[in-house]
């Protein structure tokens, strides 16, 4: 495994409580180069500190709560 490089592809989000919340994902686009953020209907590029920072939680009540990487 040492030798396999993988790629963070994308960071799945819960934000709100135990009981409730809303769920999102981030997903790396390879070919543009960016992030996009699927919420729901909507699909928009967001920058990449922002998925960081809102993945990291202390912002509110959101945090990553599973990560998907590719080779």
């Amino acid at each position: 495994m040492r030798e396999t490089i993988y790629h963070l592809h994308a960071i799945l989000i819960h934000d709100g409580k135990a009981d409730s919340g809303h769920y999102y994902a981030f997903i790396y686009d390879r070919h543009s180069k960016s992030w996009l953020k699927f919420s729901d209907f909507t699909v928009s590029r967001v920058e990449e500190q922002e998925v960081f920072d809102i993945s990291f939680g202390g912002k509110g009540e959101a945090c990553a709560y599973g990560v998907i990487y590719v080779n």
